[in-house]
């Protein structure tokens, strides 16, 4: 599942589950039992929960990352994860890094357009660091830059963002995110 492209799992809804699971050692939880704990329908407005994938997200973002395993409907931490404490999402956060940017998981980044898995993040944190931060980057630089960016086995980057930043024919979602790219109307963009 991509982390960056839509459909996203947020790595708060992710350290939710994993925080619930924590307080259950070598406990399996159903699906079922899990959603209405850390997601109850009474915290969304009316109507909403029935569609709100979000917490499917997380757990599907947490099992493709090895963190949470799943044994039919049932759901319970990987040994990865449970030296994690309650309290402590630093250290979930380095978790998710570690996971998401093992090789395992990112294997042919570089000879396949393939989105599964963290692949989407790896290639857009790599073509930030290719980027000088001390430079402020329009939306139309970010576009002209990625232009050629991406060999032609993986295709051409681009997505449309809920605020209009990004294009169909312009830098995917994440383009907009590097901290110093200015707005197309010249507003800087906050992030």
């Amino acid at each position: 599942m991509p982390l960056l492209n839509d459909p996203a799992s947020f790595p708060t809804a992710m350290w939710i589950v994993t925080r619930y699971l924590l307080g259950r050692p070598g406990r399996r939880l159903n699906r079922q039992t899990l959603k209405a704990t850390v997601s109850p329908a009474s915290l969304l407005p009316p109507g909403k929960h029935d569609n709100d994938t979000t917490f499917d997200y997380a757990v599907k973002t947490l099992i493709d990352l090895g963190i949470v395993a799943e044994d039919g409907e049932q759901f319970a931490l990987t040994d990865v994860a449970k030296s994690l404490k309650p309290d402590d999402v630093a250290a979930f956060d380095d978790l998710l890094r570690r996971q998401a940017l093992a090789p395992i998981r990112n294997e042919n980044i570089a000879d396949s357009a393939n989105q599964t898995g963290p692949k989407d993040l790896v290639r857009a944190l790599s073509w930030f660091l290719t980027l000088d931060p001390y430079t402020a980057k329009s939306h139309d630089d970010i576009v002209q830059e990625q232009r050629g960016a991406f060999t032609e086995n993986l295709g051409t980057p681009s997505s449309t963002t809920s605020d209009g930043i990004g294009s169909r024919t312009g830098p995917p979602h994440w383009a907009s995110l590097h901290h110093r790219s200015s707005h197309p109307k010249g507003r800087e963009v906050k992030r």
